[in-house]
């Protein structure tokens, strides 16, 4: 799923990471600002946002703003699949688990 956005610049290690989160049963929305995913899971009421960044790569000057603005949400910098899945896996999956309703 992905927002319109005009020709965003996507770190290389964000395929891989969308990848593994996928297919470790979270959802994943591409947005362009201010981070690069919305990370969730069915069932589940909590989400995170991540900024994917390749090896040596750093925030930039908005990305570092809102870094600052947000202190408390929970959002993370990641560079490998790994990393993104143990955030999501701490800050999602082992929270409390709710109850769908039947028409969800």
């Amino acid at each position: 799923m992905s927002l319109n956005r005009h020709n965003p610049k996507r770190d290389a290690s964000e395929p891989g990471i969308v990848n593994a989160l996928e297919a470790a049963g979270y959802w994943v929305v591409r947005v362009d600002k201010p981070l690069d995913l919305i990370v969730g899971r069915r069932g589940y009421e909590r989400i995170i946002l991540l900024e994917c960044k390749s090896k040596g790569g750093s925030l930039t000057a908005d990305q570092l703003k809102f870094m600052q603005i947000s202190e408390g949400a929970t959002r993370f910098v990641v560079f490998t699949p790994e990393q993104a899945l143990a955030a999501a896996d701490t800050w999602i999956t082992n929270c409390e688990r709710i109850e769908h309703q039947a028409n969800s």
